[in-house]
């Protein structure tokens, strides 16, 4: 499932000049690639590279103690090292930077690569409990999934189920505090380009992230979806 972290900014950013400070530009053993958008006026596409230790790359696929045999019999004392590519777009419309990448030492290293190159401070989006069910009330066809904070004595309460925005369970857990939904999972009311409408995103309130899940094989959702869920998403920023 991939997930979009997103980061604001207050400044004013020239589309033109983003690229010419982004483009070709290396950050220690990083580089960056950038590029106006062919399908957008107002967005900026971005490719940020960095080198990653095979061991590193398989550590995430492979179990532990198959690693070593692995690396050992495959690829002796060579020390192999592999490219990684992450997809950053930079809308300026709402000044809004979307990293392809989960909230991590990775991203946190592209955020803190692009601040330094563009001199711009870039802030983690949060939602508040209300922006989340804004979103859900008017941009939603149903609530799939929910997460709840301090309710019940539990850090975390996960509920699960069809239209649980009729559910009283999610209603009366939405009384416990003003701020206690720090996630929810929606199927967004937005144009879809292939009729395929098995599409949830999990807009994660604290981590300021879109986590979004397909059925079949479409990993990936076309970016003409996804900018609609960005619209969506930008309404609340800020608010």
């Amino acid at each position: 499932m991939p997930t979009i972290t997103l980061f604001k900014f207050d400044a004013k950013l020239e589309k033109n000049n983003i690229v010419k400070l982004l483009d070709k530009k290396k950050v220690g053993d990083d580089w960056i690639r950038a590029r106006c958008s062919s399908y957008a006026s107002d967005e900026i596409e971005v490719d940020y590279y960095y080198p990653e230790s095979l061991e590193e790359n398989l550590r995430r696929i492979v179990e532990d103690d198959q690693l070593h045999s692995i690396l050992t019999d495959v690829f002796a004392n060579v020390n192999h090292l592999i490219i990684r590519r992450v997809r950053i777009y930079i809308n300026l419309r709402y000044n809004l930077l979307q990293v392809y990448r989960g909230p991590d030492v990775v991203t946190k290293r592209i955020k803190e690569s692009l601040e330094k190159l563009l001199n711009v401070k870039l802030q983690q989006v949060t939602f508040s409990s209300s922006q989340l069910i804004g979103m859900a009330t008017n941009y939603a066809e149903e609530i799939r999934h929910a997460i709840f904070k301090n309710v019940n004595g539990f850090w975390f309460t996960l509920l699960r189920g069809q239209h649980l925005e009729k559910n009283v369970k999610f209603q009366r857990y939405l009384s416990y505090n003003h701020n206690s939904l720090r996630a929810i999972g929606i199927r967004p009311k937005i144009r879809y380009i292939d009729g395929n409408k098995s599409f949830t995103v999990t807009i994660n309130g604290d981590r300021g992230t879109l986590k979004i899940c397909s059925s079949g094989m479409l990993k990936w959702r076309p970016r003409f979806e996804l900018r609609q869920v960005i619209y969506i998403v930008s309404k609340y920023i800020g608010g």
